[in-house]
């Protein structure tokens, strides 16, 4: 696992102090083995003009023990505090490298979604290239709608004038047949009298036919009088 040069300083700086732990621990027992020994043969080399006793030695020795103990349990606790802030500082920075992981991700999604972008800013110039050039087909055919609107408004007021006079024509046929139908039954009635009628002129034909012949039988017979009747007359004159 990766650290970050925090964490290095606060490891180095713990490393250090549990040397300085164990030179301390080395020193303080060399010390009171020193003076045990000094103790122990009654002997005080540096301190016979001071007017020193053993037992002020002794004491002296046990203070300056108890103070480096007191030292050496004050470091300690500086070593346990440097090697919490270590850990504190390795969690700070496992969060830390999880955040620029999870912002790494993002800015690999947003570099995805730039690229994404770009290609579509690239296809809209294009689509821009392309609708200018088909700018002036499509002015082109805009004026042939145009037209072609203006044609159609033309052929529906053709349309409409053709459905009016058609209604009109209708009307007139209907009216025509109406009329049609009038003088059929006026022609029907004319026929029925003209039948009629040419029965009547038949039947007075018949009867003339008959008057005729029966005028000529009739001069037929007064002829054959006549002719009886003139030898009598000339034979009395």
């Amino acid at each position: 696992m990766a650290s970050t040069p925090a964490a290095r300083r606060a490891l180095g700086i713990a490393a250090l102090a549990v040397v300085a732990l164990f030179v301390v621990d080395l020193v303080l027992l060399a010390r009171i083995t020193r003076d045990e020994r000094r103790v122990a043969s009654h002997g005080n080399p540096q301190g016979a003009g001071q007017g020193k006793t053993p037992t002020n030695a002794a004491d002296t020795l046990r203070t300056a023990h108890e103070t480096l103990q007191a030292e050496h349990e004050a470091l300690r606790t500086q070593a346990d505090e440097l090697a919490a802030r270590v850990k504190q500082l390795e969690d700070e920075a496992d969060a830390l490298r999880t955040t620029v992981a999870t912002r790494f991700g993002d800015h690999e999604v947003l570099r995805s979604q730039a690229t994404q972008g770009a290609t579509a800013v690239a296809e809209l110039e294009a689509a821009n290239d392309r609708l200018a050039t088909l700018e002036p087909k499509l002015t082109a055919a805009a004026e042939l709608v145009a037209k072609l609107n203006a044609d159609l408004k033309a052929a529906k007021e053709r349309a409409a004038k053709l459905d009016a006079d058609l209604k009109t024509a209708r009307a007139k046929r209907t009216a025509a047949e109406e009329h049609a139908a009038s003088l059929q039954k006026s022609l029907d009635e004319s026929t029925q009298t003209l039948e009629a009628a040419t029965g009547v002129i038949e039947q007075q034909t018949g009867e003339i036919a008959a008057l005729k012949s029966a005028i000529k039988q009739l001069k037929q017979q007064l002829g054959a009088d006549e002719s009886e009747a003139t030898p009598g007359e000339e034979s009395g004159s």
